[in-house]
């Protein structure tokens, strides 16, 4: 399948679907509206795990999971902790 049979089904496709109780929008709309990176550098993201369908050759993203993904990558580091600082204690 060349790109521009690829193309021509996004253009062809809706960009949004529901179905499931669940919200999916075409990987392109979504990597412009929501992560503002190209379809290549979030398709890295899918080897990691990030959620996608396929239907009719093209990719939707569940907005949903796609949200819980992104949340559960966020890293919070802990605060240094604080050394105590010693005080000589003086014999009355």
């Amino acid at each position: 399948m060349s790109d521009t049979a690829t193309e021509d089904s996004e253009k062809d496709a809706p960009s949004v679907i529901e179905f499931g109780g669940e919200t999916y929008m075409a990987d392109s709309e979504y990597c412009e509206t929501k992560l503002n990176v190209t379809q290549r550098t979030s398709s890295k993201y899918d080897k990691l795990g990030q959620p996608f369908l396929m239907i009719g050759g093209v990719k939707y993203r569940p907005l949903n999971a796609c949200a819980e993904f992104w949340a559960s990558r966020i890293v919070r580091k802990q605060p240094k902790r604080v050394a105590r600082k010693y005080s000589a204690r003086v014999a009355v």
